[in-house]
C-alpha cells in the first residue's frame, strides 16, 4: 500500500513538473489531487522533497521496492539494519520484518551528526559502565489508518514496538529519539497463543537479549561515539505501555 501510494505521488509529481508554467497557481495543485486518494500532508511532503532535492530518475513501484531492498540489506558490523523474525502463531510458523536494534542504531550515530552529538553528550553526562549500564525502555501501541467510528473488524490496524534510552530523559518526548523496530498487523499478532504480550517477549529475547549482536552482550563499536567499550550496555528493560495490564 505504502509504495502504490508513493508511486502515484511521484507520477502526480512528475506530471505537474513537466507541464507546471512559470508561474505556478492554484490550478495546477488542485489538479494534483484527482486520482487515488493522497493525504495532504503526504502530497505537501512529496513536493517539498522534489522542490529540494530534485526529480528522482524513475518513480514505479517496482523500483521503490528495488531501492528499499538494497537500503535495508545494507552492510554494518552489527548485520543488516532489517531481518526476518518467526513468528509461532497457532496455525504455523510465520515471518515478519523487524529493524536490528544494534545495526539501526549503528547507521543512526554514522549518517545523522545531530544524533551522534546528542548520545555523546548524554554519555559524558550519564557514563555507561558495568556499574551503571544505560537502560532501555520500550513502548507499544496500536496503529490505525481506519476511521475511528468505522464499523466491523479492523484489518488494518498495527501494533508497533518502539524503543529507546531513558537516558534521554525529557528528550523523550520528541519522537525521533525513538526508534521502531516491528509493526505487525494486529490480526496477525491474534494468531499468537500469548497475543501482545507473547511478541514483546519474542522481540526483547530475539532483537535486544539473544542475537549474535545483542546491545547486551557486546555493546556498541566505541569508535563512532567516542566512549562506549561496555561490554554490558543495558540492564533489566524498563516498560512503558498505554495498554492498560490485566
Amino acid at each position: 500500500m505504502f509504495f502504490a501510494l508513493t508511486s502515484c505521488l511521484l507520477i502526480f509529481v512528475v506530471a505537474y513538473m513537466s507541464k507546471r508554467k512559470a508561474a505556478d497557481n492554484g490550478d495546477h495543485l488542485v489538479s494534483m489531487r484527482r486520482g487515488p486518494y493522497v493525504s495532504q500532508n503526504a502530497l505537501t511532503h512529496v513536493l517539498q522533497h522534489v522542490r529540494d532535492h530534485g526529480l528522482p530518475s524513475s518513480s514505479s513501484r517496482r523500483t521503490q521496492m528495488r531501492a528499499h531492498g538494497d537500503v535495508s540489506s545494507q552492510w554494518t558490523p552489527y548485520g543488516p539494519p532489517c531481518a526476518d523474525l518467526e513468528l509461532p502463531l497457532a496455525k504455523g510458523p510465520m515471518s515478519v520484518g523487524v529493524q536490528m536494534p544494534s545495526a539501526m542504531l549503528w547507521l543512526a550515530c554514522k549518517h545523522s551528526v545531530s544524533f551522534r552529538t546528542l548520545l555523546q553528550e548524554r554519555l559524558h553526562e550519564f557514563p555507561c559502565t558495568r556499574e551503571a549500564p544505560w537502560r532501555l525502555i520500550i513502548y507499544f501501541d496500536g496503529i490505525s489508518p481506519t476511521h475511528a467510528i468505522a464499523k466491523g473488524k479492523d484489518k488494518r490496524k498495527v501494533d508497533a514496538f518502539y524503543w529507546s534510552f531513558l537516558e534521554f530523559g525529557s528528550l523523550l518526548s520528541n519522537e525521533v529519539l525513538w526508534f521502531c523496530c516491528s509493526a505487525t498487523r494486529s490480526v496477525v499478532l491474534h494468531e499468537l497463543p500469548g497475543n501482545m504480550s507473547q511478541n514483546v517477549a519474542i522481540l526483547l529475547s530475539e532483537l535486544f537479549f539473544g542475537t549474535q549482536h545483542s546491545m547486551s552482550r557486546h555493546g556498541v563499536d566505541e569508535e563512532l561515539v567516542g566512549q562506549w567499550h561496555s561490554d554490558h550496555f543495558l540492564r533489566t528493560p524498563y516498560h512503558d505501555c498505554r495498554r492498560p495490564r490485566h
